[in-house]
């Protein structure tokens, strides 16, 4: 944590280092030029390994941002800009790949990649993506189940173009898709059909003034989204939105490898996206206005924050398992040597009774075990000098086994 990385190939490589890692609010810039294209050279490469929270970094001039994470991997908060490849990629993740809140801009190849998925679920909620050259999300081999919710997709030509049909297999609400030039927004180059598994709805598409809005199978054209929904019952609630009049900001002035500025690509008030989303339990229930806004960002909450945040006197983290909370804190003050550490907790009562005292001063690490999963426990540390709190953190943590279908952390 608060690191700086300079002139790096493989900047954070665990090489099999372990699980349960916290990597937080460090500035990565490597030694790979983005319009270099090179897969070669990552930011944080997690390879195949499970627990980790990766969150608050800024990583540039590398080929990934972030990649291999094995399962039960939380990213959010991440600034990754000006790369030679992907974003974020979580290529042969198992279950429980969760990537949530981060800004990708610049990647010269794609957004996130998934490539492929040897497990699931996997949760993809509230990035914004722009404007690689290839896909903002580019699906291939071995695609299973995923929620895409609430990301703001933008493609500089096209926002998914290869193998836009293994989306049947995911949930994709309250998305924005766009692309910069006038091209397909979704271009399918094979063909399929829905199943049980499929639910694209309540998205937002712009495909500027392309002939066609889709490419659907080999040789299915759509001129708009009406003759795309009624040749495949697909987004019946689906809107076209325009670039050029719905953001507040939107500013991609030239093709990639071409830098794009650092942004919130925020929706104007008047944007027919606003309200237009569908209520999706644990994830957007803090909507404003008669229902969620499409894309990242909701009209009149606050901005997320991204990359490396301001030094907390205490920064507290959890990483859930299966009945099981890991606790990871960093104290960025002087603290007490007679002070104490205090953890407790709201929620069904777990193998360690709430409160925990009198835990010593040198431990930033503590397992809270016999928990029930699929509960949201608020945990509370404080530390303790003479009976009284001097410094407190807290996290929200939900305790899984691997196949739950639900967003599990979030970090207050």
């Amino acid at each position: 944590s608060r690191n700086t990385f300079v002139n790096c190939h493989y900047c954070i490589y665990l090489n099999h280092g372990g699980d349960n890692w916290t990597i937080t609010d460090n500035i990565i810039t490597g030694d790979t030029l983005p319009e270099s294209s090179s897969f070669d050279g990552e930011g944080i490469e997690l390879e195949h390994t499970s627990g980790h929270t990766v969150a608050y970094n800024r990583i540039s001039h590398v080929a990934d941002g972030i990649s291999y994470p094995d399962h039960n991997v939380d990213i959010y908060g991440n600034d990754i800009f000006d790369v030679s490849d992907d974003g974020i990629e979580p290529d042969y993740g198992y279950a429980n790949v969760r990537i949530w809140g981060n800004r990708i801009s610049g990647a010269y190849h794609n957004g996130i990649s998934f490539q492929p998925m040897n497990g699931a679920p996997w949760y993809i909620i509230r990035n914004q993506v722009a404007a690689p050259a290839e896909n903002a999300l580019k699906l291939r081999d071995g695609i299973d189940r995923a929620l895409l919710a609430h990301n703001t997709f933008v493609g500089w030509q096209g926002a998914q173009k290869v193998d836009t049909y293994k989306l049947l297999s995911m949930q994709s609400n309250n998305n924005l898709w766009i692309t910069v030039s006038d091209y397909y927004v979704w271009e399918n180059g094979s063909g399929d059909t829905a199943d049980w598994r499929t639910n694209l709805d309540y998205d937002g598409f712009d495909w500027g003034d392309n002939i066609y809005a889709f490419k659907w199978g080999s040789t299915n054209r759509y001129a708009d989204l009406a003759s795309f929904q009624a040749a495949t019952g697909l987004e019946t609630h689906a809107i076209h939105v325009d670039k050029d009049t719905c953001f507040e900001t939107f500013n991609v002035p030239n093709p990639p490898p071409a830098p794009v500025p650092l942004q919130f690509m925020t929706l104007r008030a008047d944007c027919n996206a606003v309200d237009a989303g569908l209520v999706l339990p644990n994830v957007n229930e803090d909507y404003l206005g008669s229902a969620p806004d499409l894309g990242a960002y909701e009209v009149g909450a606050d901005r997320p924050h991204y990359g490396p945040r301001d030094a907390e006197s205490l920064v507290l983290t959890g990483s859930p398992a299966d009945e099981t909370i890991y606790l990871h804190w960093k104290v960025n003050t002087t603290l007490p040597v007679t002070a104490t550490w205090q953890i407790s907790y709201d929620g069904p009562v777990g193998s360690q009774l709430s409160p925990i005292t009198g835990i010593a001063n040198a431990t930033r690490d503590y397992t809270l075990t016999g928990l029930t999963n699929y509960t949201v426990y608020t945990v509370t540390l404080n530390a303790v000098l003479d009976s009284a709190p001097i410094l407190t953190g807290t996290a929200v943590v939900m305790p899984t086994d691997l196949l739950v279908y639900l967003p599990v952390i979030f970090k207050q």
